[in-house]
């Protein structure tokens, strides 16, 4: 996202100098990256303890057919992970197959923000800077999980597509209730499940 900011972040600047920035915003975060391997060394003994845990624990790691992937995690339940002996309450009874809903929900996300910002396209001609590193963070969250390997914490990853609501705040208010309503009740199946040891 910082590289391509080169196309839409500090308009009063000339090429070069967009390109010189973004190419520096991206340096700067690579470096927080090399931070963060340094502290994962100092902590575990490896740089690559976060990928090892991913690849262990979720199969996560090289590229990925994305759209296998997505199937491979729509028909892999929760309840193949966890399920705890005995009677389970009913929101978690119901949420073992939230995942599937949570999919459904995020493509849902997604298609909200593009047609949020196509709207501001044609009605003002423009996205400011937030609006489109909003726009293709928004992209990227989402297909990274499937580009690298989805089982099991895909929902996870996209939770960082929050940053979509920039965009979506200019929708109708009917639009913003109805996706309102709709992260209520997946949030309230996937809460139960947490906290009752189906979700971790």
């Amino acid at each position: 996202m910082l590289l391509l900011s080169a196309f839409f972040a500090w308009p009063g600047d000339s090429r070069p100098v967009r390109c010189a920035k973004a190419a520096g915003s991206a340096a700067l975060a690579a470096c927080g990256v090399l931070w963060a391997k340094w502290l994962m060394w100092q902590g575990t003994g490896r740089w690559d303890a976060y990928e090892a845990l991913q690849a262990s624990s979720y199969r996560q790691g090289g590229l990925r057919l994305p759209f296998e992937e997505i199937r491979n995690a729509y028909d892999f339940p929760f309840s193949d992970w966890y399920r705890p002996d005995g009677p389970l309450p009913w929101l978690v009874e119901h949420g073992l197959a939230a995942h599937r809903g949570q999919l459904w929900l995020n493509a849902a996300f997604v298609l909200l923000v593009l047609a949020a910002a196509a709207v501001r396209l044609v009605r003002h001609r423009r996205l400011d800077t937030a609006e489109w590193a909003a726009l293709v963070l928004t992209l990227a969250v989402f297909w990274t999980p499937f580009f690298a390997g989805a089982e099991m914490s895909w929902y996870r990853n996209h939770a960082q597509m929050f940053v979509g609501l920039l965009l979506v705040r200019h929708l109708p208010r009917w639009a913003q209730a109805l996706l309102l309503a709709a992260c209520a009740a997946q949030y309230a199946l996937l809460g139960a499940m947490f906290f009752a040891g189906v979700l971790v």
